[in-house]
């Protein structure tokens, strides 16, 4: 049993600072202000979250402590937290606009030594600025019961910042396309950007037509592990016709090929990140009049890992299994965190491109129109000259 417990708090351990990887929850900041300037810091925070931070005034003399003055505004300019002339102070809000929110240091008259001012400034948002003692004792709960809860809210913001970044993936997503479609020479860049929610597991239900194939797709990272089992299903249970299979990657390479098959699985690891195809066509063995569809059982990630084998070769069960679980699910977030990351700065680098296209494009218009007009009137003006009209 002591096995068992050791192995539950590193667990718990591991899955929380997976998290704090992955969600900002807080982080202490070293600022040095100059004599005559402001320095600011800034943190991209959403809606509805939790914000608490400490400051306090460094002195490089112990005898005299210089003033700072501190300004916490929201992304909309709305003044959070202002206070002159101190020392250290305390600033806590809950967010009511998504974006940047700005806390920012100036030194006040009162600096005696006249050179810079260092500031340390405590910055906690979401779950690391909730009072986890205060709710261990109303809860009555502690050890692995409070771990388990604080698991359980790091889990839920990371939902909360996976929701948020697919929003703003596909508000960048539908800009890029409004902007490339206002000018003609851009029109053949327009992008489809697809957001699909976190894969895990699906049945699918086809019916195949007689002389054609159906297809299923599924966008997929790369190193995730993929497992399907398809079956057909007649209606004529004394014959059961045979299908084809061919499953693709998003370079065309043949990953699964079988024919004449009533049943069958495929099993294979992502190395590429697309749209993976798996198609269906009916062979030549079919009776007339019968129809012919087909059972899917797509499993993608975590959910097509055998946990009944982890549980009897690390001989775990019940709350460390479910642990080890979280784990798998908090890592598999964190790299889909990460992939939707870096297609959001892919976005914001093809949307700035673009912008910067049509400008150049206005630009050129503008001044081929002005050249037209400016010729015109040349022209215009040496016609009416030599017919001596004017």
């Amino acid at each position: 049993m002591a096995t068992r417990r050791s192995w539950s708090g590193s667990a718990v351990a591991a899955a929380i600072l997976l998290i704090l990887c992955v969600v900002r929850t807080g982080q202490a900041i070293w600022v040095t202000l100059p004599a005559s300037g402001t320095k600011c810091v800034s943190d991209e925070i959403q809606n509805n979250v939790v914000v608490l931070a400490d400051y306090v005034v460094i002195p490089d003399d112990h005898s005299q402590t210089p003033t700072i003055a501190a300004k916490v505004t929201s992304p909309y300019g709305n003044n959070l937290h202002q206070k002159a002339n101190a020392t250290h102070g305390q600033f806590a809000f809950t967010t009511h606009e998504a974006g940047n929110y700005l806390a920012c240091f100036w030194v006040d008259g009162n600096n005696p030594g006249g050179g810079g001012v260092s500031v340390n400034l405590d910055w906690k948002t979401g779950i690391a600025a909730k009072d986890w003692e205060s709710v261990a004792r109303k809860e009555k709960i502690e050890g692995l019961e409070l771990e388990l809860r604080k698991l359980e809210g790091a889990v839920d913001a990371i939902h909360e910042n996976l929701l948020y970044l697919k929003g703003r993936d596909q508000i960048k997503g539908v800009t890029t396309v409004m902007t490339t479609r206002t000018t003609a020479t851009a029109a053949a860049t327009i992008l489809l950007i697809v957001c699909s929610v976190f894969p895990t597991g699906e049945a699918i239900w086809m019916n195949l037509p007689s002389s054609d194939t159906k297809c299923v797709s599924e966008e997929i990272q790369n190193n995730v592990v993929v497992l399907g089992d398809y079956v057909v299903i007649s209606d004529d249970r004394s014959h059961s016709p045979t299908i084809s299979v061919k499953i693709t990657s998003p370079y065309g390479n043949n990953l699964h090929h079988m024919e004449n098959e009533t049943d069958g699985q495929f099993a294979f690891t992502t190395q590429e990140s697309g749209t993976y195809q798996a198609c269906f066509s009916v062979d030549g063995n079919k009776r007339e009049g019968s129809s012919v569809s087909v059972s899917l059982d797509w499993k993608i990630g975590i959910a097509a890992q055998d946990w009944d084998s982890v549980a009897r070769k690390e001989k775990i069960e019940g709350v460390e299994l479910e642990l080890r679980k979280l784990e798998q699910v908090v890592e598999a977030v964190h790299a889909h965190l990460l992939y939707l990351k870096n297609r959001e700065v892919d976005m914001r680098n093809l949307s700035e491109r673009t912008n910067s296209r049509v400008a150049w494009f206005s630009m050129m218009s503008l001044g081929l129109c002005i050249g037209v007009s400016s010729m015109q009137l040349w022209h215009l003006k040496r016609f009416f000259h030599k017919k001596k009209l004017i």
